[in-house]
């Protein structure tokens, strides 16, 4: 058996995932332990959603292929959302809005991953990359900016080392 401290072991498991459990079996319960507190007290983030519409343009469009594709967009209010349970958030990227007197007073925001994009916005309303064609009657959904407030960004990164995606 081999015997580390509990912290060393998230940070293995951090990069590694669940291979790391093959080190032994009762870092599952540490593991569990550490998930708890994400359960009985969820994350929360604060995200702007745009809203993008195409004018003028077929009903069923490629992507890869339209040279005019040039919708409006129009960002949403801010939503707060609250996750407690395996959802892989994405990574952290400097924010480019940052301001000592504005209202984004984050220094680091985060870049949503396709699973986490699918959960707040349904997938057939999501404008993606991912998608070579989209119906551009109907509008389109992405998320502008996510961020969490100073106060939570510690509990967001932990949670993002105790729930890492395998995929």
């Amino acid at each position: 058996m081999i015997f580390l401290p509990n912290k060393v072991f998230l940070n293995i498991y951090k990069y590694v995932g669940h291979n790391s459990l093959y080190l032994d079996k009762t870092y599952y319960d540490v593991l569990i332990r550490e998930r708890r507190q994400f359960i009985e007290r969820p994350i929360k983030l604060r995200y702007m959603t745009a809203k993008w519409l195409f004018r003028r343009m077929h009903k069923i469009v490629n992507i890869q292929q339209a040279k005019k594709l040039r919708p409006s967009l129009r960002v949403l209010p801010e939503t707060t959302l609250e996750i407690s349970y395996a959802i892989d958030l994405g990574r952290f990227v400097p924010n480019e809005l940052y301001s000592e007197d504005g209202n984004f007073s984050n220094k680091e925001r985060i870049e949503p991953s396709y699973k986490l994009l699918t959960h707040v916005i349904d997938e057939n309303q999501l404008y993606h990359t991912k998608k070579m064609y989209i119906n551009t009657k109907a509008p389109l959904y992405s998320i502008y900016m996510l961020w969490c407030d100073d106060e939570e960004l510690e509990h967001v990164k932990n949670y993002m080392n105790v729930w890492v995606n395998d995929s």
